[in-house]
């Protein structure tokens, strides 16, 4: 269940199911003995988050183990890319243009870099949002300075420009590990994402950087923090 914080920000693409989806999460949690009784029986049950796996263990009394839920290839064609002194730092974000992803925290987050900050941000995809995006980029006044609005690519193009990066971003605050994420840390590109499900397993400090979902403003803070280190 995400904060009710962010509830504001996916009402227009959630109308109202996202509450009524944790709510009725919360009921199931004390509710569904079938379930318990199913976990408990079962020879081993994977689980994605930290969260899941203590339930599964402590509650249902199940054996369990942690398991992200995606892949990817693996592909010696892609090597991390060194950032040398004096070029900015490129950053990419790729995703559908839908409420869930919440590339806007990015957004505010870049707005409050120092002017001094040297950066470029990728962002790939498309979706609903795009055109109201832009103009918040635009709004924050950051849209025409370092953004390029890629659009929909091929999985090979993408993964191309993923390569030229330094960093991934990932603002999504309803996520499991996602593909991209995994494809980034295939081919040793960092990655900057909320603390949540299996993004919370397969992203670690030596990798890239978790931060906290509470609130927007803790999260724009926080990826703001994370760019500059």
């Amino acid at each position: 269940n995400i904060p009710t914080a962010f509830y504001s920000s996916l009402f227009r693409e959630e109308w109202g199911r996202m509450p009524l989806r944790d709510v009725l999460n919360r009921l199931q949690l004390r509710t569904t003995r079938r379930s318990f009784k199913a976990a408990k029986a079962a020879k081993l049950v994977f689980a994605v988050s930290p969260t899941d796996l203590q339930f599964l263990q402590e509650r249902c009394g199940a054996t369990a183990k942690q398991l992200c839920d995606t892949g990817t290839e693996i592909s010696n064609r892609f090597r991390p890319r060194t950032r040398s002194a004096s070029e900015p730092l490129r950053l990419i974000w790729s995703g559908a243009h839908v409420a869930r992803k919440a590339l806007p925290l990015l957004l505010c987050a870049l707005a409050r870099l120092p002017p001094s900050s040297q950066w470029q941000l990728e962002i790939l995809g498309t979706g609903p949002l795009t055109k109201e995006w832009k103009l918040a980029a635009a709004r924050l006044g950051i849209g025409q300075r370092s953004i390029l609005w890629a659009g929909g690519l091929t999985k090979e193009s993408a993964l191309q420009r993923m390569q030229q990066a330094h960093a991934l971003v990932h603002t999504g605050v309803k996520e499991a590990a996602t593909t991209v994420i995994m494809e980034a840390l295939s081919f040793g590109l960092p990655v900057l994402c909320h603390d949540i499900s299996g993004m919370g397993i397969v992203v670690t400090d030596s990798c890239g950087a978790k931060i906290p979902l509470v609130d927007p403003e803790r999260s724009i803070a926080g990826f703001a923090k994370a760019i500059q280190l």
